[in-house]
């Protein structure tokens, strides 16, 4: 096969690949949807329906808890905060409830309750604070991850942006968009600050994101350097997709 039939042929292979990825994200997204407007939402919309912790389970119940109770618990770290007191048979601690969730005990630094604590203000009962607070997430997440592909080279920044769902789609990141889990938010963050543009436009965004190695080992970032030629990642030259 001659190069320029390669080259012909790559964009119609690339396309199939992208508009099925497309396809599935917005599939995935949408019974996201769905799970998340149900007050007790039915574990047959659960990204994981085969798993009871992840249908039961809310990132979002240790934001709104030490948020909403910190005037009159001010240790938000206490256990005592998630907990309904102890099971009399065995001794272990049991999870206070809020709606059909488990109340996560809060484990994020102190500023960050600033955010849960500012959101509060405008949607102080639980039911709108999960709703709010998954449609922010998401859109952030997926806002971010847009950024990235767009600024790892403006060269081929149309076709990282095409491989955006391919981010989507894997469980990892459906886990975390349904819990409303906020490090997912953190790890696109720190790769948007360390994307070659902002890198070159910030030489400190490196060392005020949370960890080099957390944005450079998300599937996003690795997706759409593919194709970047420098800035200390592999290049098309070594490294080529069926596209290229």
């Amino acid at each position: 096969m001659t190069p320029s039939v390669a080259v012909a042929r790559a964009p119609h292979t690339f396309t199939i690949l992208a508009g099925l990825a497309a396809l599935l994200a917005v599939l995935e997204l949408g019974r996201l949807v769905i799970f998340a407007a149900y007050p007790v939402p039915p574990p047959a919309w659960s990204v994981a329906p085969w798993s009871p912790f992840m249908t039961r389970h809310a990132c979002t119940t240790a934001y709104w808890s030490a948020a909403t109770t910190i005037e009159q618990t001010p240790d938000v770290f206490s256990l005592a905060a998630s907990s309904a007191g102890r099971d009399p048979a065995t001794g272990r601690p049991l999870p206070r409830q809020i709606g059909p969730f488990f109340v996560d005990p809060y484990e994020y630094p102190p500023t960050f309750l600033l955010v849960p604590r500012a959101l509060a203000v405008v949607a102080p009962e639980f039911a709108t604070f999960r709703h709010v607070w998954l449609l922010l997430n998401a859109a952030l997440v997926i806002a971010s991850m847009v950024a990235i592909a767009r600024r790892v080279d403006a060269g081929t920044g149309s076709r990282s942006l095409w491989l955006l769902p391919l981010a989507i789609v894997p469980l990892t990141t459906m886990y975390a968009l349904q819990m409303g889990n906020a490090q997912l938010v953190f790890v696109v963050l720190a790769a948007v600050a360390l994307s070659p543009s902002s890198a070159a436009a910030m030489p400190w965004a490196g060392c005020s994101s949370p960890t080099r190695s957390s944005a450079s080992s998300s599937p996003l970032y690795y997706s759409s350097i593919w194709r970047s030629g420098g800035n200390g990642v592999p290049s098309a030259g070594r490294l080529r997709g069926p596209w290229s």
